[in-house]
């Protein structure tokens, strides 16, 4: 299949990695359906919008399509991934990049200690960050083994088994690393269930990408420079794992090789050499 004849689903594509994949995507040709909570600017507190992120997929030639989608919310998952199979009839490629996390004007969202996040809070980390992956799976999957065709990647991070500070010290809150250790196990089941079918499904791990979210981590005890915990890991451009999800999608031999695993973003582009 070439790639123009593909169709891909980008959750969180109106920033941060979610809009760096989705340009990756467009510059090839893919059709894509982009969804985020984030259609408009000014939606949100923070910058990028899902308008202007499929202004510049279709200057690049793309198809878009764009999808207002809470991924903390049931029916909104529901709602973007019938409206890709109403229309397109399958999904090629899924990128599950969305995480939920509320919006505060100070950034402070994801920085929250144990006993300040609400039971509300935690069904919503559990909602968008593990269900969502659920609900695209659960939909999408039989497309993908029906033709024989498809990747997906559940975005993880080294959260889920190193503790890289406490929170609004360098860390992350628990619901975060807590969600995304669940996604690591989901991908390593689902991957065994469908290995016979060739569709590689792989925990992504983006890394500490230095998106427009991050211009304010520092007043949370978050340094740009080397992270906690995690050895001697710093923070790097979205390009990174942009183009690590291009080689996966696109170049790769033989992505089956690490369906179910863990992959690091950062590893592939410095293994490989990639831009």
């Amino acid at each position: 299949m070439n790639a123009e004849d593909k169709v891909a689903v980008i959750t969180g594509a109106s920033r941060g990695v979610g809009k760096a994949m989705a340009l990756r995507l467009a510059n090839r040709g893919v059709k894509l359906v982009l969804a985020a909570r984030t259609v408009r600017r000014g939606d949100s507190v923070w910058p990028g919008s899902l308008e202007e992120t499929a202004q510049q997929a279709r200057a690049a030639g793309a198809e878009v399509t764009v999808v207002k989608c809470d991924v903390s919310e049931r029916a909104d998952l529901e709602h973007l991934y019938g409206l890709v199979l109403n229309k397109y009839n399958r999904a090629d490629i899924l990128i599950n990049n969305a995480m939920y996390s509320s919006e505060t004007p100070d950034n402070s969202a994801g920085y929250e200690p144990f006993l300040e996040l609400s039971i509300n809070e935690w069904q919503r980390h559990i909602t968008g960050n593990i269900l969502a992956n659920v609900v695209a799976c659960k939909l999408c999957l039989p497309s993908m083994i029906e033709n024989r065709t498809g990747i997906i990647l559940c975005l993880t991070s080294r959260a889920a088994t190193h503790n890289t500070g406490l929170p609004g010290k360098g860390g992350t809150n628990a619901a975060y690393a807590t969600t995304k250790a669940a996604i690591n196990r989901f991908v390593s089941f689902v991957a065994e269930e469908i290995r016979d079918y060739g569709i590689p499904i792989i925990a992504f791990g983006p890394g500490p990408a230095a998106t427009e979210r991050y211009q304010n981590v520092a007043r949370h005890g978050v340094s740009l420079g080397k992270i906690a915990g995690i050895g001697n890991i710093g923070w790097h451009s979205t390009d990174v794992p942009a183009a690590a999800m291009e080689y996966l999608c696109f170049t790769c031999p033989d992505p089956m090789v690490y369906t179910g695993q863990v992959l690091h973003a950062i590893d592939l582009y410095n293994q490989l050499q990639l831009r």
